[in-house]
């Protein structure tokens, strides 16, 4: 059974092929090892910021930092708790429970940050079915407002109408939701969206996959203090054999370039950078590298 997606996954395609793969000004390696037949699962990256240092030293000085995340899954009576260590102590514990044959979920979490003794409260519910999807959450934190989040999409043959609402307790005033509507096709080849945001912009976003190897999207902002200057983007992906070509242009005229190759089983190798045509002669440049061991 395909449920409708959640708010957060309209027009997460054309997103993706925006956002991901490209690591602009940074040499970044990120480590996932595996072992078999256990549940916990260890993250750890570093990424430094001196190659953006070199590139354009008076907008990315350099900087290097690292994360380690260690992940346990355990499940007991049908509760399943997940408890997350980072490297700053951080220590944030998940309870998770599944209602209504998978269709329901209670999710309730903890974050407690040992150094600072800030403590994060979040209660969240959740449903979603063939046709609705939707989630109201409670979060609380140390010297901070309440706030409260709630969404739902409805979905009738690939018609999605999708609307959310974020409410600080400190805020007396009316909260203007978000909207959005689109269509989505069964196979998933194409996806049309368009979203109303509270805070005066418009993003309207397609996404179309060709063939198996190449797609691509295309997305128009118009916010509403610059309404006659609209910001336009045009992304493709092609991927053959173990590599990976992607390829951006905005209306500023910056034009991404991302290369991708799986060196072997568990490596993965990414290079991307930056063009700005608009000032090429300025050298404000930028060039990214990654590499992923899992």
């Amino acid at each position: 059974m395909s449920f409708a997606p959640s708010y957060s996954d309209l027009g997460k395609d054309a997103s993706d092929l925006f956002n991901k793969g490209y690591d602009y000004d940074a040499i970044k390696i990120e480590i996932k090892p595996k072992s078999p037949g256990t549940s916990s699962d260890v993250k750890c990256s570093l990424t430094s910021k001196t190659l953006g240092g070199i590139l354009s030293p008076a907008t990315s000085p350099p900087l290097t930092t690292g994360l380690i995340e260690i992940k346990n899954k355990c499940k007991y009576f049908g509760v399943n708790t997940t408890t997350t260590i980072r490297q700053n102590s951080q220590i944030t514990t998940e309870i998770t429970k599944e209602l209504l044959a998978n269709k329901g979920k209670l999710t309730g979490e903890a974050k407690l940050n040992p150094s600072s003794g800030a403590l994060a409260l979040k209660s969240k519910g959740s449903y979603k079915n063939e046709h609705v999807n939707g989630s109201i959450q409670l979060e609380t934190e140390q010297f901070k407002p309440p706030t409260m989040l709630g969404n739902i999409v409805l979905s009738y043959k690939g018609f999605l109408l999708g609307s959310q609402l974020l409410h600080t307790y400190s805020n007396h005033q009316v909260p203007y939701p978000d909207v959005s509507v689109g269509y989505q096709s069964k196979n998933k080849s194409y996806g049309l969206n368009a979203l109303w945001s509270s805070n005066k912009c418009m993003m309207i976003s397609t996404h179309q996959r060709i063939d198996r190897n190449l797609e691509i999207a295309f997305q128009g902002i118009f916010e509403r203090n610059n309404a006659l200057h609209p910001r336009f983007n045009v992304a493709a992906r092609y991927a053959i054999s173990d590599a990976i070509y992607k390829v951006k242009v905005n209306s500023q005229k910056l034009v991404g370039l991302s290369y991708s190759r799986l060196l072997q089983p568990g490596i993965k190798f990414t290079l991307s950078s930056i063009i700005d045509f608009n000032n090429f002669a300025g050298g404000n440049h930028r060039l990214g590298v990654a590499f992923d061991f899992e």
